[in-house]
C-alpha cells in the first residue's frame, strides 16, 4: 500500500509541476536563454495619399532589410505635392494628379528616412 502511495505521489508530481526535463524525457532545459526578436513585418506595401493637408499617413514604421513599396496618389492640384523627394536616397518622382506613383526601397539600417515635396514632410522609421 505504501509503494502505491509513493508511486501515485510521483505521478502527481510529474503531472502538476514536475521537472520539465524529467517530463519531456531529456536533460535539456526548454526555453533557456534570452528570447530572440522575431521579425513581424515582411515585404510591405503602403498607400500614401497626397492632399491639401499633406501626406496620409505621414509616418511609416518598417523593419530593416525588408522590401518596402510606397504608392503615392495625389488627390488634387491644391497645395504642394507635384513631386516626392527622398533626399538621403537621391530619389525624386513627379506626382501627377490621380495617377499612382510607386517607389520601392529596401531600408538597410535603422534610422529615419525623410520624404518631402518641399512643403509637406513625411518619414519612414526603420527599426
Amino acid at each position: 500500500m505504501r509503494s502505491l502511495l509513493v508511486a501515485a505521489s510521483m505521478l502527481l508530481a510529474m503531472l502538476f509541476g514536475g521537472s520539465t526535463a524529467f517530463a519531456s524525457g531529456t536533460n535539456e532545459r526548454i526555453n533557456s536563454g534570452p528570447k530572440k526578436k522575431v521579425a513581424t513585418a515582411h515585404p510591405k506595401t503602403v498607400r500614401i495619399a497626397v492632399g491639401k493637408n499633406g501626406f496620409s499617413p505621414s509616418s511609416i514604421n518598417v523593419e530593416e532589410s525588408f522590401p518596402l513599396t510606397l504608392i503615392f496618389n495625389r488627390k488634387n492640384k491644391q497645395g504642394c505635392g507635384n513631386k516626392i523627394v527622398f533626399p538621403s536616397l537621391k530619389i525624386t518622382r513627379n506626382l501627377p494628379v490621380g495617377k499612382p506613383v510607386t517607389v520601392k526601397i529596401t531600408p538597410d539600417r535603422p534610422g529615419t528616412i525623410a520624404f518631402t515635396c518641399r512643403m509637406y514632410k513625411g518619414s519612414i522609421v526603420v527599426e
